[in-house]
């Protein structure tokens, strides 16, 4: 009986230490989004309004594909 009773406190005790350590589990990073509306022009001159867009946001330290999405 006694054997339960300290394999029970050291059980429940290990629960304790170690549910927390979950909690504090890190977040995923959220990527902003960027969403470019192109109406009535055709694709490929979208494209080449959104050149030097994505090349500005290259200066500034944006990166599609790393740091930022941009949906089309």
């Amino acid at each position: 009986m006694r054997l339960v009773t300290i394999g029970l406190f050291i059980t429940l005790t290990l629960a304790i230490l170690v549910v927390p350590l979950d909690a504090n589990a890190q977040q995923p990073a959220k990527v902003p989004r960027i969403g470019w509306l192109a109406s009535g022009i055709p694709p490929s001159e979208a494209d080449r309004q959104r050149s030097p867009f994505s090349q500005d946001l290259r200066e500034f330290g944006w990166v599609e594909g790393q740091n930022i999405a941009m949906e089309r």
